[in-house]
């Protein structure tokens, strides 16, 4: 026999079954309306991100105009009450394949906002900043939560966003890989409570490259020579987890190497027993991502490094 406890969640998971089917049922299909945007483009995005509030000049009408040379990826303020969930954007432009992300955009399918149910998760808001010859910049933004809506006026979206940012993330590691580098890259932050925002690139796929890091745990940090991040770099593989070690007769938790790679990303591995998931940055299919675990030559350099 069900309790009245269980009863009462049994209801409620029925009448939430009933609602998200019934908001995603209906025969009518939302269509993309004429929107003239105010918004000015801001005078340094060829160089920088704007701030975080700086108003975006949406394309309107679903459509981006052809032609853009370039693309820049920034953060976006989320919803009202949501908090902002920050990432270090790239700080390269994107200027290869840019069509490709136009073409993208352009065949989003519009979704009715006000009655399609969301989850309630929390995530960062990209912003794609395409820029025209001419100065001028179109801004289209994905909402990295909920329901992944990717905005091209302020009441106005589209569904399949992920497939943006999927895009702009390949298209900018190839660009990469055609090119050299910036130079100096500073060390980031080391602290196991506060982390830092982080690229939003997936390094998933292949090592990082980390051109510098830290070591932290709770017992202290220690920055790493250029010949230790290399070989911390080329030592970073999927293997079988290890047993915890021990540091200066502790066992040793939850550590964190933060780094930066030669574009400057920020990379925050947080793990245990030596052994770091690999970061995603804000791609969605990260499930099946592996965890990178150090060698052990690699783990005694770590546990000998004199902490501060």
């Amino acid at each position: 026999m069900l309790t009245s406890r269980t009863a009462l969640v049994a209801a409620t998971a029925a009448a939430l079954l009933g609602l998200v089917l019934g908001g995603c049922s209906g025969d009518r299909v939302p269509s993309w309306t004429p929107y003239e945007t105010s918004a000015a483009t801001p005078p340094a995005i060829a160089e920088q991100c704007p701030d975080l509030d700086a108003p975006l000049p949406y394309p309107g009408g679903g459509e981006l105009p052809a032609g853009p040379v370039a693309v820049r990826l920034c953060n976006g303020a989320g919803p009202e009450g949501t908090g902002d969930q920050l990432f270090d954007p790239p700080a390269d432009l994107l200027e290869t394949g840019v069509d490709d992300l136009v073409e993208i955009v352009n065949a989003l399918e519009p979704v009715d906002i006000g009655t399609q149910p969301c989850t309630f998760d929390l995530g960062p808001t990209s912003v794609y900043w395409f820029l025209y010859d001419d100065g001028r910049a179109r801004a289209v933004s994905l909402q990295h939560f909920g329901c992944h809506h990717t905005f091209v006026a302020p009441d106005q979206a589209g569904a399949g966003g992920e497939e943006l940012f999927a895009a702009f993330d390949e298209q900018l590691r190839e660009q990469r890989a055609d090119r050299t580098p910036p130079g100096d890259v500073r060390v980031p932050s080391c602290d196991l409570l506060d982390r830092p925002p982080v690229s939003p690139l997936s390094l998933a796929d292949d090592a990082p490259g980390l051109a510098t890091a830290v070591f932290c745990t709770a017992q202290g940090r220690a920055v790493l020579t250029p010949r230790q991040v290399e070989r911390l770099s080329h030592d970073l593989r999927p293997r079988r987890r290890p047993e915890c070690d021990r540091v200066r007769g502790q066992r040793l938790g939850y550590t964190t190497i933060s780094g930066r790679t030669a574009w400057g990303d920020v990379v925050v591995l947080t793990g245990r027993c030596f052994a770091y998931p690999a970061p995603v940055g804000l791609a969605t299919d990260f499930a099946d991502a592996p965890s990178w675990v150090l060698s052990p030559d690699v783990r005694r350099l770590l546990r000998g490094l004199p902490l501060s």
